[in-house]
């Protein structure tokens, strides 16, 4: 336990440790992953091509072996067979007729005899046309070509083959990768030493200053003329201490502002909808929320891209924002869905609901107008104009002295606008109290 926390403080009380250790292990990793994966590809190729090459080894053997075997030439098929004998990593190769007689083999002494082995006897009983592969194994592979004449079957021509070539191969590569591996990690613990010494001091002299003015030195600033990154993290620490008031205003606004569009985002329309859900227990009015979703949206993504798209939804938070009141609230809620908040409506459903209706089809009528969109020009084309219909489909629910939460609320509207999508798009459909 002790030897365990000495290394984790000797590994946490230094960067430069950190940084070595780091890269040292990471490069060992990889580098020893990237070597099992290639040779293991290697191994898989070499394997398929050592398949290859046996199937078409018994391939020409058969094609050589035809007309021999159909004048019943047993010197001239042995001559055939004994040629292809010192073909690389060939253990052995011979000719069966369908009895299982050896009529010519790559060793002459298996002439005449009958073959009773296991992988002959399921070769001989195949009634198969083409060739087969009786077995692959790690060390070898065997494969046998019919040999046919005029739809019949003459015989056999089985091959079997070592897979020494493709081991020797691998061995060699398997060597030259752990001599490149070794090198390599060398190599990046060195650039690594050097990288980490010219970093960490940059870190110290940044450290030093945020430390100074934590205690109370505001002026005090980085003021480092280097050009890499810790001279631009120099530079924007310097910026960030020069405007941190500005930036906190800029935080705000991104935590509660979509920043495509303006429009209050997700986290702002719940903490709206609990205020207007709030003041309906107090006045007794309906408000409404309507969720909206655009039909008509993907397809301009798809074929124009996502600039395009953006420019769109710019101009649909626009529209729906030019038949809002002050009051209400106008949301992007994601992607191409908009919430709308009608707050203070008024105290009776059935002129709430007419209310919301009249708004709500005013929107959808709105952005049923085509949108004009500039396209960016591209390669050597020309910047150009488009048109594009996009409707939309909106869910409206009423919502007055509530006690569910403002997501379930949005839920409902959500499954309005479903249904309205669902009987068709480009409709307004109301939820039920």
């Amino acid at each position: 336990m002790k030897l365990w926390s000495t290394i984790c403080g000797f590994w946490r009380q230094s960067i430069r440790r950190q940084l070595i250790a780091g890269f040292g292990l990471a490069s060992l990793l990889l580098l020893l992953g990237f070597g099992h994966f290639l040779l293991g590809q290697q191994r898989d190729f070499m394997y398929r091509f050592g398949e290859e090459r046996a199937l078409s080894l018994a391939h020409a053997l058969a094609s050589a072996s035809t007309s021999w075997a159909i004048a019943n030439d047993l010197v001239g098929l042995q001559e055939v067979v004994q040629g292809f004998a010192r073909t690389p990593d060939l253990q052995r190769a011979y000719f069966v007729t369908p009895r299982g007689e050896v009529l010519a083999s790559t060793n002459p002494v298996e002439i005449g005899f009958f073959v009773t082995d296991p992988l002959n006897r399921d070769m001989l009983a195949s009634t198969s046309m083409d060739a087969l592969i009786l077995s692959d194994q790690t060390d070898h592979i065997n494969v046998a070509h019919p040999v046919v004449s005029g739809g019949q079957r003459l015989g056999w021509l089985r091959v079997e083959m070592t897979r020494d070539s493709a081991k020797a191969n691998l061995a060699a590569l398997r060597n030259s990768w752990l001599e490149f591996m070794l090198l390599a990690i060398l190599t990046i613990l060195l650039v690594a030493l050097l990288l980490a010494h010219r970093l960490t001091s940059g870190l110290n002299h940044l450290m030093q200053v945020a430390s100074k003015v934590e205690g109370g030195q505001a002026d005090l600033r980085a003021d480092m003329a280097r050009e890499d990154e810790i001279g631009v993290l120099a530079r924007h620490l310097d910026r960030m201490l020069n405007s941190l008031s500005q930036q906190e205003r800029q935080i705000r606004n991104l935590a509660f502002y979509d920043t495509l569009t303006s429009l209050p985002n997700r986290r702002l329309l719940l903490d709206r909808l609990r205020q207007a859900m709030s003041a309906g227990k107090r006045s007794g009015r309906y408000a409404a929320l309507m969720f909206i979703d655009l039909d008509n949206f993907k397809p301009l993504n798809d074929l124009h891209g996502h600039d395009v798209g953006d420019r769109l939804l710019i101009e649909v938070a626009k529209r729906i924002s030019s038949c809002m009141r002050e009051t209400d609230t106008v949301a992007r809620f994601g992607g191409d869905e908009f919430i709308v908040m009608l707050s203070e409506l008024t105290i009776e459903k059935e002129t709430s609901l007419s209310q919301a209706g009249i708004v709500a089809e005013k929107i959808r009528s709105t952005l049923a107008d085509p949108y004009y969109l500039d396209i960016p020009p591209k390669n050597e084309e020309a910047a150009r104009q488009i048109m594009h219909h996009c409707t939309a489909s909106i869910g409206v629910a009423l919502f007055i002295n509530h006690d569910i939460e403002p997501e379930e609320l949005i839920k409902r509207a959500d499954s309005s606008m479903y249904r309205a999508k669902e009987t068709g798009r480009n409709r307004i459909c109301f939820f039920d109290l």
